[in-house]
C-alpha cells in the first residue's frame, strides 16, 4: 500500500520543480555537464544534492511501486537483495523528506537561514503525513490490518510530537536572530 501511494507523488514532483526553474528546458544542465558531456554531480552544491538524491529516491520508489503489483518482480526482490532494496530506498526516502528544509537552511533567505532545525521538521512533518496517509488508505482494510494500524497510529503520535518540539526549536534560533518579527510579518495578509 505504501509503495503504490509513493510513486505518483514522485512522479509530479519533479516536473513541478522542473516548471518552477525558470528556463524548465535547462534542467538537463542540472544532471548532466554540458562541457564535458559527463555526469553533474557536485557534493557540495544543495541543488545538485537535492536533483540527484530525489533521482535515487524515483528509482527506488518505481522499484517497489512495480514490486508491490508484480508477483514475479516480488520473487525477484526477496531475501538479500529484497532487504537491501528496502534500506538504500528508505535512506535515499528520509533524505528527500529532509532535503526542502534543508535547502532553505541554507538558502540566506531571512528567517528560514536563522533556523538550522528546518530539515528535522520537515522530515518529521513528512513522517506523521505519510503515517497518516497510511491510516487513511489502511482503514478500509480493518480486519487484515488492525496490527498496523496501532503501529501506524503510535508512530504518527510520536511524529507529531517530535515535529511540534521542532517548531519550538526552529522558533527559539530565529527569535534570538532577530528574524521572528520577519516570520510574523510574512503571515499577515
Amino acid at each position: 500500500m505504501a509503495f503504490r501511494a509513493a510513486l505518483p507523488p514522485i512522479l509530479l514532483w519533479p516536473i513541478l520543480l522542473t516548471v518552477h526553474l525558470g528556463q524548465p528546458l535547462r534542467f538537463w544542465h542540472m544532471l548532466l555537464d554540458s562541457a564535458s558531456g559527463g555526469i553533474n554531480f557536485k557534493y557540495w552544491s544543495p541543488m545538485s544534492l537535492g536533483v540527484w538524491g530525489l533521482g535515487v529516491y524515483s528509482f527506488f520508489a518505481f522499484v517497489s511501486f512495480v514490486e508491490s503489483l508484480s508477483a514475479s518482480v516480488r520473487n525477484l526482490l526477496r531475501g538479500v537483495l529484497g532487504s537491501l532494496v528496502m534500506l538504500v530506498g528508505a535512506v535515499f526516502a528520509l533524505f528527500v523528506c529532509a532535503y526542502t528544509g534543508v535547502l532553505l537552511t541554507v538558502s540566506n533567505q531571512p528567517v528560514w537561514s536563522d533556523g538550522w532545525p528546518l530539515g528535522g521538521l520537515f522530515l518529521a512533518s513528512a513522517l506523521s503525513g505519510a503515517a497518516a496517509l497510511l491510516l487513511l488508505l489502511a482503514a478500509r482494510d480493518r480486519g487484515d490490518l488492525a496490527p498496523s494500524i496501532e503501529v501506524l497510529s503510535q508512530a504518527d503520535r510520536y511524529f507529531v510530537v517530535i515535529e511540534a518540539v521542532l517548531v519550538i526549536v526552529f522558533l527559539v534560533p530565529v527569535a534570538v536572530a532577530g528574524s521572528l518579527g520577519n516570520l510574523l510579518d510574512r503571515q499577515s495578509p
